[in-house]
């Protein structure tokens, strides 16, 4: 009788684990979570870091300059409905000891030409400095597996194409921005 309880409660505890999504390969990958045990990675971009000055600044040395992110093509290869239900990603990283929103961004890009565009930061002659202009996307984070986070995205009722940036506070030789991309439907 023992031996068959035992049998029986190493088949629920496997069973438990085999319906689990596995955590991401690498540090900075971002997967979507598709079902209980099937999940694919974000498409990754190269992002380009833009700083522009609006024409009055070059005319008369009054205006704006804002930063952006450009990120080539107008929508992501990756797709997801928001009618599915909440939209969970897996986002792999170094460890899972610290909050999530201190280094992990969801955002809303814009169309503008043949690119997806996120303003970061506007500043203006007089003062006006905003840091965070990010049209941010709220989540609820918590620990996934050893590794790792899960993110379930709120708010997002309307079509949209959102990326996700990962920063890194203890290293400062990131050699690139690298932008993981979801477009929902």
């Amino acid at each position: 009788m023992k031996k068959i309880l035992f049998i029986l409660m190493v088949a629920v505890v496997t069973c438990g684990y085999a319906q689990r999504v596995n955590e991401p390969q690498f540090i900075g990958e971002v997967h979507l979570v598709r079902t209980q045990t099937e999940s694919v990675p974000l498409e990754k971009k190269v992002a380009v870091l833009k700083t522009k000055a609006g024409a009055a600044m070059y005319i008369t040395g009054i205006g704006s300059i804002k930063s952006r992110i450009d990120v080539e093509g107008l929508s992501s290869t990756v797709r997801c409905s928001i009618s599915d239900g909440p939209i969970v990603l897996i986002v792999r990283a170094a460890d899972n000891e610290n909050d999530p929103s201190s280094f992990i961004r969801v955002f809303r890009f814009k169309p503008k030409g043949k690119n997806r565009v996120a303003e970061i930061s506007k500043l203006n002659t007089f003062g006006g400095h905003s840091d965070n202009n990010f049209d941010l996307v709220e989540y609820v984070g918590e620990k996934y597996g050893e590794k790792s986070y899960k993110l379930t995205l709120e708010n997002v009722s309307q079509p949209c194409e959102i990326g996700v940036l990962i920063t890194n506070p203890e290293k400062v030789d990131e050699k690139q921005m690298v932008v993981r991309c979801l477009g929902l439907d």
